[in-house]
């Protein structure tokens, strides 16, 4: 069976243990409804596993998606008004459009691939920059909000 990196135990374990927790003492001390931004994958495990818990109401959902077809899949999964953006999240995390959609009150940068690999010479990795991007964009409101990184890593990293 192949491993799937979206749902795999590790992935599973963090949900339950480390994000939900942190996550049900902040709804707790919120006044308002959570919104959620994620990098969901195909099958949106994340979003199954913090809905069926109660941390967010669905339409209070949003992902970046860059593959169209799992974004296509999260659609036809969760239904047409689901709110889903085709796109490279380095490039979404500059858009202005993607600006009136903030704030988030969980954001959850899931980097499945690892963030440090850089195909070409720079700076900064692009994930790591797509961060600063991210908090940049949250910054404009005066609310508070958890991110939430994960990164897998290789044993050669």
């Amino acid at each position: 069976m192949a491993h799937d990196l979206f749902n795999s135990p590790q992935k599973q374990w963090m949900r339950e243990f480390f994000w939900l927790p942190i996550l049900k003492a902040f709804k707790a001390r919120s006044k308002i409804e959570l919104r959620y931004l994620t990098f969901a994958g195909p099958k949106g495990y994340d979003i199954d596993f913090f809905v069926a818990n109660g941390i967010f109401a669905l339409d209070n959902v949003r992902v970046w998606e860059r593959n169209k077809d799992a974004a296509d899949a999260l659609t036809q999964k969760f239904g047409l008004g689901f709110q889903v953006k085709v796109g490279e999240a380095f490039d979404l995390s500059k858009a202005q459009q993607e600006r009136s959609h903030f704030p988030h009150s969980v954001i959850n940068l899931d980097f499945t691939s690892g963030a440090f690999s850089i195909p070409a010479a720079r700076h900064l990795p692009p994930k790591l920059e797509l961060i600063g991007n991210v908090i940049s964009a949250q910054r404009e409101h005066a609310e508070s909000f958890l991110l939430l990184v994960a990164v897998a890593a290789a044993p050669d990293v």
